[in-house]
């Protein structure tokens, strides 16, 4: 018994080394399909092989390899297997989203959803504001002159219109994304 890194330099040698890994490439090509995956395959049984500090009869190694070769081969088609698998349930669920939203989208009035985040955004920015500026807004809203919200809130008519430019500037400046 000899370790099969010895084993593998005198078929090096030897030259029969080449030969070797052309019949494994071609078997492992049958297996899987694939002339680059069933390569890695090849050398990922060599490697193996070499990293490993075997000791094997010298008209085993073949066979050895060959056996290394088939179970490698079988990994690589389960794994492929679960990966196109994973793909498909992955379409799948892509698919159904895509539906489900293009239903849904199709189904709402893109002009009710546009001025619903318009307003939302208005509400926002009033209650950010100051009590006085929101109610200046508010009566302004209600239908009241500037001199009506000036008595009302006890203030006068100049601060009544600079309430109002302060609401309209943040209203314009959250809102020039959709102006």
């Amino acid at each position: 018994m000899r370790k099969a890194r010895d084993i593998l330099a005198q078929m090096a040698h030897e030259k029969t080394l080449d030969s070797v890994r052309s019949r494994l490439e071609s078997y492992a090509t049958y297996l899987v399909r694939d002339n680059e995956d069933a390569r890695d395959i090849v050398s990922s049984a060599f490697t193996t092989l070499l990293q490993n500090p075997l000791s094997v009869k010298e008209d085993s190694i073949v066979p050895y390899l060959f056996r290394a070769v088939y179970n490698l081969c079988l990994n690589y088609r389960r794994d492929a297997a679960r990966h196109r698998e994973a793909h498909s349930r992955i379409r799948e669920r892509e698919g159904k989203a895509f539906a489900y939203y293009s239903t849904l989208l199709e189904s709402s009035d893109p002009s009710a959803l546009f001025m619903s985040e318009i307003s939302n955004i208005c509400r926002q920015q009033i209650a950010r504001m100051p009590d006085e500026v929101q109610k200046t807004y508010a009566l302004r809203c209600n239908g009241l002159s500037y001199k009506e919200i000036a008595q009302e809130l006890n203030i006068n008519e100049n601060r009544v219109d600079k309430n109002l430019r302060k609401v309209l500037t943040a209203l314009k400046r959250s809102l020039s994304d959709y102006l």
